[in-house]
């Protein structure tokens, strides 16, 4: 009798599907289409001119990111920034990559762990 349960339920829960993810996240504040953000990112301007030099790496420097919009702002010191991509590291307008939790395997901003940034300016 209790192989007979057994094999019910084993066959019963292999019939379910369970996502890994959601495939339709909800979106949340971060994604929230009705607000457009401001992103500044704090970062000593050595670490800075050497992310410049070498855009071949992917070596993190620690820096401030700052999430701005007209409801809140939000700020997470101690996040590591690289650049990114693959030719765009080249390209005049860089892409780069904020992860909450390179120090802190913990950290996380909203839920997320990295976020991926096209920077358009850089002012220091």
């Amino acid at each position: 009798m209790k192989r007979e349960i057994i094999l019910s339920v084993a066959l019963f829960l292999i019939g379910i599907k369970i996502p890994a993810q959601f495939i339709n996240p909800p979106h949340g504040y971060v994604f929230n289409d009705s607000i457009i953000p401001r992103i500044d990112i704090l970062i000593d301007p050595d670490d800075l001119d050497l992310i410049m030099a070498n855009p071949e790496s992917n070596a993190e420097y620690s820096a401030t990111f700052i999430f701005k919009t007209y409801l809140k702002s939000d700020t997470v010191p101690g996040v590591g920034f690289r650049i990114r991509g693959n030719t765009s590291r080249w390209s005049g307008k860089k892409s780069y990559k904020i992860s909450f939790n390179t120090y802190d395997p913990e950290k996380k901003f909203y839920g997320l762990e990295k976020m991926n940034n096209l920077l358009l300016g850089i002012s220091l």
